[in-house]
């Protein structure tokens, strides 16, 4: 019997052993992409058929035609608007292949854009929601096709078809003569690329050694093979070799003294290269990696160098997210032609695109940046850079007045002029060039605005319902940004205007559907930047019911204020400290909008309304005593002072109320409501929201609403503008996770900010040094100084915090569940995830064996 049962128990182990096998083979790799050699045409239907599986996510664009008519593919990749560029999102790029008997890189980076598409890792996430990845698998698909399969070491299939080596073919910085007097076709698309795209981070793949090659290419000078940015090649160099698998490896016991990192040129010389091309031209941090000893070697190979360089590659890429970053533009919010940055006197110096951007991959330190205006210094300042994947973020505004004599004066009179002329010209044609009048309209034509405008400008409007009146009408609203105005983008704030709430004040609602036109069609520099940089969310009618009801003319009645069933929108959101409202019942209006607020983390907000002329703040009640005053009252003061310095109205006053206050009132200190929207959005999520009170008369004539419009755009934009004052940041944990349960707190203001589900937050500022606390369930597990200054660039943080600082304070059983979910889901014990996986079918099977027994 024993004997029966031990042989019974091998088979079902060997069973189960097999059945193991089975599974890891069939999980290891559950990608579209096998892990064998893609020729030409196989990669360009691979690239084609992800870029139609995942459109929002990936663009295939042909950079330009090899000499034997192949299109030279690159796939860019982001989270969002992978079509075009995003202001101060940053470009980089991997290129493989580029000679085209090294095939490795090809392959790897077909897996990697199949990786960055699918995965769920959470540093995978941060790389696609923080920069644009360019990935161009083959540089050399002519190469390519000649080349030998298992051929280590010779050179069959290096060059293209015309016989040029791709990596010598580059104009040398300094003039020296290349190998080969003709530019490939390959070489002039890439250097096209490179003019138009301003890559922040860059590697190229190569095959034939294990080391990762930095600039500089050959000796410029005697026998200095350093660049002035050598700290920085080495910093993000070993980024990549310190997560490669494979790095106590060598080939022929080569580069193992200098830790598989070396400068070109220690290596062997060469004119013509990539690298130092980009560097020198457009100051690009390009380094090339070499991550095969064979140059094209066996097929069952290619799964283990996936495995080896899947976690460097995407830790390389994260390196694009240190230094500093930021706009130089002048008064008037322009960007500054020929300009450049220079960081202390190192070169070369960095060209700003013609939006105003630049980028500075930096170590931590102090650092003197300075602003060159055709070479000549005309700005000056110290930065200090954190040990952090949250760059600096700078807006440096210089006077056209500091540069202008720097150019020639000829043309610099006559070009002003010009100018000037110019935009005298576009403001007089485009002052109001709109579709939408000058009248009132009905809640159906707002409804066909609405719906045509998101219809014309699909890539910049999303049109949404948030939930319906008690009429049974659609409280819409707009969602407006430059790039993917129907998600939310990781660290993009959301900023909200809403009008109509009192059904009879009727212009807020005008005036939002001009401004949601406005931002959709001007060129204006402040609205570009607006929509740039965050996503602005309008709602012309919360009540649409009493609008219906509303009467034309009528300036002061309440018919139409109320909702069907006779409810105040503004005294039926439930009060903090629990105090009783008109109404018991919640309107379905109110709901709809505490539904959206909880879904969506709104920065700053107003909502609009009429009878009188004020910015109106919280608090709306006296809370405790006589109080009326936030713990963030400096910051409403900012912001309304930000709207009402910029509004156009000349005769502010109605019947001389708030003169003396310059037009600015707290609501309490005007009279006290209780279940107002204002208070509860900044209680219950930390939102800084006014309400603006526009118009003498709830609903004047037609004939007022140019006017109004006019006295109101550049506020409303200038006050969208405050949501880039402060600090924003993540709050991850050592797997990069975000850290449920917590919040932001300001020196002891209150209240708090909940940090978002993905670990995200924002405090609008005024300049001045704080104490950042974050608080987990209530107790504060970190601390931090932070010094705001005066700009519309806020103090951008990553903050890690160790998950043994915080699960002591989580109910034990759910330490136990938490930690597991935290370490299971991190990126770097993801195999760990399938074999737990696989424990778990080993006991399925298991359990199915010892019932068959």
């Amino acid at each position: 019997i024993s004997h029966t049962f031990d042989s019974d128990m091998e088979n079902k182990t060997f069973q189960i052993q097999l059945s193991f096998l089975i599974i890891s083979i069939l999980l290891h790799k559950s990608d579209a992409i096998d892990y064998r050699y893609h020729n030409y045409s196989e990669m360009t239907s691979i690239l084609q058929d992800l870029a139609s599986r995942y459109s929002t996510k990936a663009s295939l664009v042909e950079i330009g035609k090899s000499q034997g008519g192949k299109s030279l593919w690159a796939m860019a990749l982001s989270a969002y608007a992978p079509n075009q560029h995003v202001l101060l999102r940053p470009e980089v790029k991997y290129i493989g292949n580029i000679h085209g008997n090294e095939v490795v890189g090809l392959e790897v980076l077909l897996y990697l854009i199949e990786y960055l598409l699918t995965s769920n890792d959470t540093l995978v996430y941060q790389v696609m929601n923080r920069s644009r990845i360019w990935i161009m698998p083959s540089m050399n698909p002519d190469g390519l096709e000649k080349s030998m399969y298992g051929d280590c070491s010779s050179i069959t299939g290096r060059y293209t078809l015309n016989n040029i080596d791709l990596n010598r073919n580059f104009p040398d910085y300094y003039g020296a003569p290349l190998e080969s007097s003709i530019r490939a076709q390959e070489t002039n698309a890439i250097m096209s690329w490179l003019a138009n795209v301003s890559f922040v981070l860059s590697a190229s793949l190569h095959g034939g050694a294990f080391v990762i090659n930095t600039p500089l290419d050959r000796y410029y000078v005697k026998n200095i093979s350093i660049s002035d940015d050598d700290d920085i090649y080495q910093m993000v160099a070993h980024s990549y070799i310190n997560r490669n698998k494979r790095k106590n490896e060598s080939c022929l016991n080569e580069h193992i003294n200098t830790g598989f990192v070396t400068r070109g040129a220690d290596w062997y010389e060469i004119v013509g290269g990539m690298q130092d091309y980009s560097y020198f031209n457009y100051g690009t941090i390009e380094i090339g990696m070499e991550i095969s000893c064979c140059k094209y070697p066996e097929s069952n190979l290619l799964a283990g160098y996936w495995d080896y360089n899947r976690d460097a590659m995407i830790e390389y890429l994260l390196q694009a997210q240190r230094g500093v970053k930021g706009l130089i533009l002048n008064e008037n919010f322009e960007p500054i032609p020929w300009t450049q940055v220079m960081i202390d006197n190192r070169k070369p110096v960095v060209e700003v695109t013609s939006l105003g951007e630049f980028w500075r991959i930096l170590l931590p330190g102090t650092y003197t940046l300075k602003v060159l205006y055709r070479g000549f210094q005309i700005h000056s300042r110290e930065i200090t850079i954190q040990n952090s994947l949250s760059p600096l973020n700078l807006t440096i505004i210089i006077s056209s007045s500091t540069y202008l004599p720097y150019m020639n004066m000829t043309t610099a009179a006559s070009t002003t002029f010009k100018i000037r002329l110019s935009f005298l010209i576009i403001s007089i044609v485009l002052y109001k060039n709109n579709a939408i009048d000058y009248r009132y309209h009905t809640y159906s034509e707002m409804t066909s605005i609405l719906q045509d405008l998101v219809s014309r400008y699909p890539t910049k409007a999303s049109l949404v319902e948030i939930g319906k009146s008690q009429g049974g009408k659609s409280l819409w609203a707009m969602a407006l940004s430059a790039y993917a105005p129907n998600q939310h983008v990781l660290l993009r704030p959301e900023l909200k205007y809403i009008g109509n709430m009192h059904g009879n004040e009727v212009v807020g609602l005008e005036v939002l559907l001009y401004l949601i036109e406005y931002l959709l069609t001007s060129n204006d520099t402040l609205v570009y930047q607006v929509m740039n940089r965050s996503r602005i969310w309008i709602m012309p009618s919360m009540n649409p019911d009493g609008l219906e009801k509303s009467m034309y003319g009528d300036c002061s009645s309440i018919t139409g204020r109320y909702t069907l069933n006779n409810i105040d929108l503004n005294r039926n959101f439930p009060d903090y400290y629990g105090a009783t409202l008109p109404s018991s019942i919640r309107a379905q209006e109110t709901s709809a909008i505490m539904s959206w607020l909880a879904n969506v983390s709104f920065v700053l907000s107003a909502n609009f309304h009429g009878g009188s002329f004020v910015i109106n703040t919280p608090l709306d009640r006296y809370y405790v005593g006589r109080v009326s005053t936030s713990d963030d009252d400096d910051i409403y003061q900012m912001v309304a002072h930000s709207y009402i310095n910029r509004t156009k109205q000349t005769d502010k006053a109605c019947s001389n109320q708030f003169t003396d206050t310059g037009y600015i009132t707290r609501g309490a200190d005007w009279y006290e409501i209780v279940g107002g929207m204002q208070d509860y959005g900044y209680f219950n999520y930390g939102t800084i929201e006014l309400t603006l009170e526009i118009s003498c008369c709830k609903y004047p004539e037609s004939n007022l609403l140019a006017g109004y419009w006019d006295y109101n755009r550049d506020a409303m934009i200038g006050h969208l503008l405050q949501a880039q004052r402060g600090v924003k940041g993540l709050i991850l944990n050592e797997y990069s996770q975000p850290i449920p349960s917590t919040e932001i707190m300001i020196n002891n203001r209150k209240p708090v900010v909940k940090v978002t589900s993905l670990g995200e937050f924002w405090r609008i500022l005024l300049p001045g040094t704080y104490t950042l606390k974050v608080l987990y369930k209530g107790i504060q597990i970190h601390s931090r100084e932070i010094t705001i200054q005066n700009s519309l660039s806020p103090l951008n943080l990553t903050i890690i915090i160790s998950s043994s600082t915080y699960l002591p304070y989580i109910n034990m059983t759910t330490t136990t569940a938490t930690t597991i979910r935290s370490v299971k889901s991190s990126s770097s014990n993801i195999f760990i995830n399938w074999k737990i996986s696989l424990s778990l079918i080993f006991l399925f099977i298991y359990f199915i064996l010892i019932n068959e027994n």
